[in-house]
């Protein structure tokens, strides 16, 4: 009986130890940094002027694709950088292909129409997120203050320079869009977020969706000019799959605390699904063309 009692004392014992690790000891490993303070002006500028350059400037190669992966800055290194890879990948994922479906709503009123709200959902094809976390390389990564950036690639890893720094001119895509011959340009930009990285995640999700978009103006002006008698606004829809689809530029405004980020798409990876897409969207097309004329 003395023997019962003493191991049933044991046993708790040993519940009690695993109570206390699991609640105390492993929450330690992923604690993460409280997010900074709201930084003033010159604060955040010399913030950003610790981040790789690699990270402003994207690289950019005609084989391969590079992405940023996120995450916050854990109390384990090691843990921060496994998450930044893993958002990475499926970051990476999304440029080589992703199939980009929604719409974006406009009501009519006295001033013209007005923004009514949206809902888009973005998904890798199938097989391409597979296919990128067999094939893809860790080019770089970095750890500043209460954020960690991992640099990803498709192919062969090139060597990427460690230099840092921050370009406070406000770069010209801002307010005008690149023109280069075989490609498209969008700008996405985010208001802040609780976390850094959820920011720029943001910034760059409306980045691709503007992407997504732009192919729907381009294809509702054809249907205008068939059609002149649509005088209402509606909803700006769209259903395609985008390839090739990354961010080259990153620009951060200090003044205003607004992110924004640069991308561009080759036209000859995606023509054929634009084709595609006109044919099997002609009358959603016409009513888009009215609200960007109106």
């Amino acid at each position: 009986m003395r023997y019962k009692t003493s191991k049933k004392k044991r046993l708790e014992f040993l519940v009690l130890i695993l109570f206390f690790f699991s609640f105390f000891i492993l929450p330690c490993c992923r604690t993460t940094v409280k997010p900074l303070k709201k930084l003033h002006k010159e604060e955040l500028i010399h913030k950003y002027s610790s981040y790789p350059k690699w990270f402003w400037h994207m690289p950019q190669s005609s084989n391969n694709l590079f992405a940023v992966g996120y995450a916050q800055t854990f109390f384990y290194r090691e843990s921060s950088i496994e998450e930044a890879t893993t958002n990475g990948i499926n970051v990476l994922a999304k440029y080589v292909s992703v199939r980009i479906k929604g719409e974006r709503g406009f009501k009519d009123t006295i001033l013209g129409p007005e923004f009514a709200g949206e809902a888009f959902k973005e998904e890798p094809e199938g097989g391409v997120l597979d296919f990128v976390k067999k094939n893809h390389k860790v080019v770089a990564t970095e750890t500043v203050g209460d954020i960690t950036l991992v640099l990803l690639c498709t192919g062969e890893a090139p060597t990427i320079s460690s230099t840092k720094g921050f370009d406070q001119k406000i770069p010209e895509w801002i307010s005008k869009l690149p023109k280069k011959p075989g490609f498209v340009y969008a700008v996405g930009q985010s208001s802040p977020q609780f976390h850094e990285e959820e920011t720029w995640q943001l910034a760059e999700y409306n980045a691709r969706v503007g992407m997504a978009l732009s192919f729907v103006a381009q294809l509702r002006s054809l249907g205008k000019r068939q059609d002149k008698s649509l005088s209402t606004a509606g909803a700006v829809k769209t259903d395609v799959v985008l390839r090739r689809v990354q961010v080259i530029e990153r620009w951060f405004d200090p003044e205003n605390r607004i992110p924004y980020v640069l991308v561009h798409m080759p036209l000859k990876d995606n023509s054929e699904a634009v084709m595609d897409y006109a044919k099997k969207t002609s009358y959603p097309l016409k009513e888009a063309e009215v609200y960007k004329h109106k």
